[in-house]
């Protein structure tokens, strides 16, 4: 697990996805306010977030035999024939 930001005070947060690899993701936020409240008083609570899909690796299009033009993407292809 990587930490992205650690004593937030802001109400919101965002980052360059394009950092992180392909991949299957999850994001986990923590909330409390102990830095307002003694020890014993401070609360404190986390949710994760559903599993997300990051994909930065660009789609690469090629030419192929009997002139089908192909694309090939991170999850799925799809193969059309060339026009002209």
């Amino acid at each position: 697990m990587k930490l992205l930001k650690d004593n937030l005070e802001q109400r919101f947060y965002s980052f360059d996805a394009t950092t992180l690899a392909d991949g299957a993701y999850y994001l986990k936020i923590v909330a409390s306010d102990m830095a307002s409240n003694p020890p014993d008083k401070a609360l404190k609570t986390e949710r994760e977030s559903e599993r997300f899909e990051v994909g930065n690796t660009p789609p690469v299009v090629f030419e192929s035999q009997n002139n089908f033009c192909c694309y090939a993407g991170r999850n799925d292809s799809a193969i059309s024939r060339a026009s002209g």
